[in-house]
């Protein structure tokens, strides 16, 4: 499993590297930093929200039918956790938007 995770690793840094040096040439180094981290920033904010989805739903789950009762500690966390995979911030969509921006590709982002 390591030398899986080492080898995308590496795929995913070989190809941000080239694709970072192609966007490189069409504006200013520095935005290109800038909205490389931003997305970065973006797709580990994605990558934690449903990480920590999985890890309450499973509490929930292993709770039994205590964690059924709306007074309970943890259907509120379920609740919470579950209401903030909604944002728009952490939606898996918004990956597919940040990546379109940094192709160059126009998109229609409608604001509500």
């Amino acid at each position: 499993m390591a030398a899986i995770l080492a080898l995308l690793g590496a795929a995913s840094w070989g190809v941000g590297d080239f694709f970072g040096g192609l966007a490189a040439r069409r504006v200013h180094v520095l935005t290109v930093l800038v909205a490389s981290q931003a997305v970065g920033l973006v797709g580990a904010a994605v990558w934690v929200t449903a990480r920590a989805a999985a890890v309450v739903t499973a509490a929930h789950h292993a709770a039994g039918s205590t964690a059924v009762d709306a007074a309970s500690p943890l259907h509120r966390r379920l609740r919470d956790v579950h209401t903030l995979t909604q944002h728009f911030l952490v939606k898996r969509s918004t990956l597919a938007t940040a990546g379109a921006v940094l192709a160059g590709r126009e998109v229609a982002v409608p604001v509500f």
